[in-house]
């Protein structure tokens, strides 16, 4: 049985890699910057419930 050979081309995997990386980077610092610009105390405050739907230990 002839042996299998795999074309690796390694330039399209790290350039692959890194946008992946980058693309996860600029999202986590978005969303993170988003929830700094925020105040400590509505940080903490509950979310209201959009209207028509109940939470759990109302019913």
């Amino acid at each position: 049985m002839p042996d299998i050979i795999i074309e690796y081309n390694s330039y399209y995997a790290i350039l692959s890699t890194l946008v992946a990386v980058i693309t996860t980077a600029v999202a986590a610092l978005m969303a993170s910057y988003g929830e700094l610009r925020e105040t400590p105390a509505n940080l903490l405050r509950l979310k209201v419930p959009k209207p028509g739907k109940r939470i759990l230990s109302e019913r």
